[in-house]
């Protein structure tokens, strides 16, 4: 992750927040390894792999809001479409609220129909909000888990890439 070595190195993201994005990349290499061995799914397997998911996103959030220099009132989600989507429909993407399979099979179908950034991104913002309101058990997550985590640390290498 060259960008986000970069973004370190030009004082975007700060030294707490690049340990834990660490660490939550270590776990997902770990759990992606885990499930590609063929290990039995879990309820406790896939909540872990929602939580990661919801970690990686609000990392994402952090980096979003401390290297642009956001205040908290400002909605990021609204920030990245003005500043780099702002010609693409995004407030025509559902909440997805308790509906995960739903946002994550829209995704991977690119029913969106937003740029491969654009659609990133929207999905980092998303995936957040329904999994943070409710543990997901839903085995799409598992089964998706690898694709899910790399769309949003291609989300991740935008944004590291768009610091001035």
């Amino acid at each position: 992750m060259a960008s986000v070595k970069t973004a370190y190195v030009k004082g975007k993201i700060d030294k707490s927040v690049l340990a834990e994005f660490s660490f939550i990349l270590y776990r997902m290499f770990y759990l992606e390894l885990w499930r590609v061995a063929g290990l039995r799914k879990t309820p406790t397997s896939i909540i872990q792999m929602g939580n990661l998911l919801l970690s990686l996103s609000r990392v994402i959030e952090e980096i979003i809001r401390s290297g642009y220099g956001l205040a908290m009132d400002i909605k990021v989600f609204n920030y990245c479409h003005d500043k780099w989507f702002s010609k693409e429909n995004w407030n025509s993407v559902s909440a997805y609220e308790n509906n995960v399979v739903s946002l994550i099979d829209d995704f991977i179908k690119n029913t969106w129909a937003l740029s491969l950034d654009g659609r990133n991104l929207v999905f980092t913002f998303k995936i957040r909000n329904a999994v943070a309101h409710r543990l997901q058990t839903e085995p799409m997550l598992s089964e998706k888990f690898g694709e899910l985590s790399m769309a949003m640390m291609s989300s991740l290498a935008f944004v590291c890439d768009s610091f001035p």
